[in-house]
C-alpha cells in the first residue's frame, strides 16, 4: 500500500481567460509569420515562435499547479511574457513587423501581463491568509 500522498490539483473547470487570450494572439502571430522577410523568418521568427509556444505551455501548466506552486509559476510566466514583448519590439524596430502588426500583437500582451499580475496577487493574498499546518 502506498503511504505517500500526492497533492493533486483537479483540472480547471474552464480554460482561464488569460490562456484563451494568449491563444488568440498566437494565431495572429502565426498568420503574420509568412510576412517576415525570408532572411529573418527562420532566425527571428523561429525564436519568437519558440518563446510564444513556451509561454503557452507554461500558462497551461500553471493552471493545473497546486496553489502553493502557482505564485512561482506565474512569476516565470511574467518573465517569459516580458521576453516575448521585447522580441516583438525588436522586430518592429528592425522593420520585420509592421507598426500595425506590432500594435495588434503587443497591446493584448500588456493586458495579459496585467491579468497575470492580478492572478499572482490573488494567489499571494490567499497564501498569506491561509494558516499553515
Amino acid at each position: 500500500m502506498n503511504t505517500h500522498t500526492i497533492e493533486q490539483t483537479p483540472p480547471p473547470t474552464q480554460i482561464p481567460v488569460v490562456l484563451v487570450k494568449a491563444k488568440e494572439i498566437y494565431k495572429v502571430w502565426v498568420e503574420n509569420l509568412p510576412n517576415i522577410p525570408r532572411t529573418s523568418r527562420y532566425t527571428y521568427g523561429n525564436r519568437v515562435d519558440i518563446v510564444f509556444l513556451t509561454f503557452l505551455e507554461k500558462l497551461y501548466a500553471v493552471s493545473y499547479m497546486p496553489i502553493k506552486e502557482k505564485s512561482f509559476g506565474i512569476r516565470e510566466l511574467i518573465s517569459t511574457l516580458d521576453t516575448l514583448r521585447f522580441l516583438f519590439q525588436l522586430g518592429y524596430e528592425s522593420r520585420l513587423i509592421s507598426e500595425k502588426k506590432y500594435i495588434t500583437l503587443s497591446t493584448p500582451l500588456i493586458e495579459i501581463g496585467k491579468m497575470l499580475g492580478g492572478w499572482k496577487k490573488g494567489i499571494d493574498d490567499k497564501l498569506t491568509k491561509t494558516p499553515t499546518m
